[in-house]
């Protein structure tokens, strides 16, 4: 039989569950079966305790298609992620079959977008469809005189500063909480880094990126929440910020004509209701 037979047979159906998790080049397969599960080259793993994957509503609302999952604390992409998300999202593929059968059908793509603790040992996952990011309303272009453009963003319309042409190297010297102590950051004018991000390799290989929050003292930064695996010693590179004004945008980074703002704005509307204008 197939599995498209057994999800039609009354009687002959064994359902299981195949879960692949993937962060950049990272990959984490596991299974809903009882027993280890091999599907072609790929090993999906049993999990002690089970998975429970919440079944999901067809519907017209991409953003209704959520999928929740309930997993143990003890799986290697639950601690991948806690207690602090990756700066690169993590993506699921749920797939179903029937025990024995070679086929599969891919039942639901997404990413994970929230995690909540349910009870000790117990989190649940909740993940939203892919096709939601790709039909996000754009960024809408507002008459202001700040820069809206995300630092760094490349394309037509966008910032288009190479990020490597600004970035400097170091090593963190020490760590406390959520401040960074690093020789690296006297390279910089004292507040440049804030708005800006560090980057480091965890111990898997996989690159993280934290954005600064602000600067504590000439050798300290502060970031925005916390990084795993980034301890004394990490080497670190450290890419400055912008304050989104026509001025800083032309004298530090050089890009007066990707400036995203209308810095000659009127500080006064024509739309006031005053005959004069």
């Amino acid at each position: 039989m197939s599995t498209e037979a057994r999800e039609r047979s009354w009687h002959d159906g064994e359902p299981l569950l195949l879960l692949r998790f993937a962060c950049a080049d990272r990959l984490w397969r596991y299974t809903t079966a009882d027993h280890d599960y091999r599907y072609g080259a790929d090993l999906y793993t049993a999990v002690p305790g089970g998975i429970g994957c919440a079944s999901y509503t067809e519907g017209a609302e991409l953003r209704k298609l959520t999928r929740t999952i309930t997993v143990p604390t003890t799986l290697e992409v639950i601690q991948h992620g806690w207690p602090y998300p990756s700066s690169t999202p993590i993506t699921l593929t749920v797939m179903t079959t029937h025990e024995g059968e070679d086929d599969v059908w891919v039942d639901w793509i997404g990413r994970i977008v929230g995690v909540r603790r349910l009870n000790h040992g117990v989190v649940e996952l909740k993940g939203e469809p892919s096709q939601t990011a790709a039909r996000q309303r754009a960024l809408n272009r507002c008459w202001q005189r700040a820069c809206p453009l995300v630092l760094y963003s490349q394309g037509e319309g966008q910032c288009n500063v190479n990020p490597e042409q600004y970035a400097v190297t170091g090593i963190v010297a020490a760590l406390s909480g959520l401040t960074v102590y690093s020789e690296a950051v006297v390279a910089f004018p004292f507040g440049r880094l804030v708005g800006g991000y560090i980057e480091y390799t965890r111990d898997g290989g996989l690159i993280e990126r934290r954005g600064v929050a602000a600067q504590l003292a000439w050798n300290a930064i502060q970031l925005e929440y916390g990084a795993p695996d980034l301890s004394a010693g990490t080497p670190v590179r450290l890419y400055p910020g912008c304050a989104q004004t026509f001025i800083d945008c032309a004298e530090y980074f050089g890009n007066q004509n990707n400036y995203g703002g209308i810095p000659w704005l009127p500080t006064r509307s024509p739309f006031d209701g005053h005959p004069l204008w």
